[in-house]
């Protein structure tokens, strides 16, 4: 009965230790994955940036070719 126990002892140590190793793997995995991760947010956060600039740059572009008068402006035009 002892070396019975003394053998669950030893493989309940071993396994605890496999355990601990998985751990430290899975945390490095993670933070390989979580800097990835940024890197990748960083550049759609850029292209985004880039893409509402250039909309910006547009609608600046068309609003400084048409001058529009107001809308009141136009309504006492018509009834004249």
């Amino acid at each position: 009965m002892y070396f019975e126990s003394l053998s669950y002892a030893m493989a309940a140590e071993r396994l605890n230790a496999e355990f601990e190793i998985l751990k430290a793997e899975l945390g490095t995995r993670n933070s390989e994955f979580a800097s990835a991760n940024a890197v990748d947010e960083t550049a759609m956060t850029a292209q985004a940036t880039a893409a509402f600039e250039s909309l910006a740059q547009r609608l600046e572009a068309m609003a400084a070719q048409s001058v529009v008068k107001p809308w009141w402006r136009r309504l006492v035009n018509r009834a004249g």
